[in-house]
């Protein structure tokens, strides 16, 4: 096992942030394509040709953040760390992902975050992989052996996440962490991970972010309140709203084709649903796949006999936003009235919610 790394860095990431920001590269089998250059929610904000398997990006930025370059025709996107530095890329844009990039202190800092933790994420595929092979088999032990394997790994990558964000308080790299680890830590440790951050981080944008998540969030979608509304597509392209269960208790189930735990809940919510549809119970499941292909493979296979919306674009579609979903499964039981009951409640805690809702 690699040996977690710890860079305590001894200034704000923000101190070696200059004036402007200089992107160049050279990308083989791409001459005359043009390359672009997306912000943070893949809006291009560049564009250049590639000449002579060479391109130049020149800009300004009032913050760093997560960039994207990626190639016209080509699928594969290179992700980027920048900052008012220069960059230097080398990549084929036929896999753009695995781009050699140096010149950024932030892209350093982070591969180096990155390798204390890839013996840990390389044991977790394979004990994903595996526990996907035993679902699809039917191997009811294997697997859960490999689902508890799932849960240990996670849990090792989360403690050395959750110690290199306390340990580096000043690094862009702890709040990039944070903020996708937001809902995976308890709120108390969140809090006090981001109470421990400098100005500068928690004033920058996605700073700002999570103190909204952390702070205002939790007084919205909560207990008690209205579920927002949920507007999706099924498979046969009809407008689906969540408002078209209004009258009903409804489970709101946030799953994807390739979430092992959540096809694993599928045979329960089958008999819950059937047990009670028509004591007034729906099922509303609104998929994070980005594959459409994927999605109607899997409705296939699992026969679905409630309705399925999906806007195809996973984590950051507009739902999976105004709920804050950032990990799967994760549920709503909604009142008649709309409003929300309960959150996160799966196997035996659904079943006895729902004895309780419908008095049995």
């Amino acid at each position: 096992m690699k040996k977690i790394l710890f860079i305590t860095l001894l200034f704000s990431s923000f101190s070696i942030f200059s004036q402007s920001y200089t992107i160049s590269g050279q990308i083989s089998n791409a001459e005359n394509k043009t390359i672009y250059l997306l912000n943070s929610a893949k809006v291009e904000i560049d564009s250049t040709l590639i000449r002579n398997n060479s391109f130049t990006f020149k800009g300004k930025l009032s913050e760093p953040n997560v960039h994207y370059l990626k190639v016209k025709d080509f699928k594969s996107i290179s992700t980027i760390l920048l900052d008012n530095s220069h960059i230097n890329l080398i990549a084929d844009a036929e896999n753009m992902r695995s781009a050699k990039i140096s010149g950024s202190k932030l892209m350093e800092e982070n591969s180096a975050f990155r390798e204390g933790l890839q013996d840990y994420y390389d044991m977790l595929n394979d004990s994903f992989d595996k526990a996907m092979e035993a679902m699809n088999n039917n191997d009811s032990i294997n697997s859960v052996k490999y689902e508890n394997q799932n849960v240990y790994y996670s849990k090792l990558i989360n403690d050395s996440t959750e110690s290199y964000i306390s340990k580096n308080p000043n690094s862009f790299i702890s709040l990039l962490q944070l903020k996708d680890k937001i809902e995976v830590f308890p709120l108390n440790i969140s809090k006090k991970l981001f109470e421990n951050f400098s100005n500068e981080l928690k004033n920058h944008t996605i700073g700002k972010d999570i103190h909204y998540r952390l702070y205002v969030f939790p007084n919205t979608v909560n207990i008690g309140n209205l579920a927002p509304e949920i507007e999706g597509f099924n498979v046969n392209n009809k407008l689906i709203k969540l408002s078209d269960f209004k009258g009903k208790y409804v489970l709101l189930d946030f799953w994807a084709s390739w979430c092992a735990p959540c096809r694993k809940e599928i045979p329960l919510l089958k008999k819950l649903y059937k047990k009670y549809n028509q004591k007034g119970f729906e099922i509303l499941s609104y998929s994070l796949d980005t594959k459409n292909e994927d999605l109607i493979k899997a409705l296939k296979k699992e026969n679905f006999q409630w309705q399925n919306v999906s806007d195809l674009k996973g984590f950051e579609g507009k739902i999976a936003k105004k709920y804050n979903i950032t990990f799967i499964p994760r549920n709503f039981i909604i009142s008649p009235e709309g409003k929300i009951l309960e959150i996160n409640k799966h196997d035996e805690e659904l079943k006895n919610l729902l004895i309780d809702i419908f008095n049995e």
